[in-house]
């Protein structure tokens, strides 16, 4: 039926049922055709950490805000991150770090590139590390970012989508968030 809002659940899957179902959020209305979880989620410190777009914010797509939980309790956490015309978000835990891979627009007063593309941040002790571009969308729509652990290192891959084709680019990122293009 028609809602006012979407809301967010979460829960267990165990013994082929869910278990401690639990309401997590309820997203506005204005923001309902907006806001979703996007990306995979991760596993980081023993809780389930998925990402979602909160809606509108005076007319373009809003922050990141995070959903934490174990399935016994859940919460929802602001990114603190200075974007603007967010469409995507994927998290990842990698080596004891939590790292975001966001496709959007840094605001005016972030200090940050006025470029839409796609950015990587790590969380710190104090906060979210500054965001650093690492594709800027130019004249190609770039999509679905992903975040990658491996043996060696960090992987950022993403689909590069132009008229004639599409190709799959990747990055390694190293703990300073710098890396090679691929």
């Amino acid at each position: 039926e028609p809602s006012d809002s979407i809301t967010v659940w979460g829960g267990r899957w165990s013994d082929g049922r869910w278990r401690r179902v639990q309401r997590i959020a309820a997203l506005p209305p204005h923001g309902r055709d907006q806001s979703q979880i996007v990306g995979d989620g991760t596993i980081h410190r023993g809780e389930l950490v998925t990402a979602f777009i909160s809606g509108r914010v005076e007319g373009v797509r809003g922050e990141v805000q995070l959903v934490r939980g174990s399935g016994a309790q859940w919460r929802v956490e602001r990114a603190a991150l200075p974007f603007v015309g967010t469409s995507y978000v994927d998290v990842l835990s990698f080596r004891d770090t939590l790292w975001l891979a966001i496709l959007g627009a840094p605001l005016r007063d972030a200090g940050l590139p006025l470029v839409h593309g796609l950015w990587v941040s790590h969380a710190t002790a104090v906060g979210w590390s500054l965001p650093r571009l690492v594709a800027a969308k130019e004249r190609s729509p770039l999509f679905e970012p992903r975040l990658i652990g491996s043996a060696t290192g960090l992987v950022l891959a993403w689909l590069d989508v132009r008229p004639t084709e599409t190709q799959l680019r990747w990055r390694g990122i190293q703990a300073n968030g710098e890396g090679r293009a691929h």
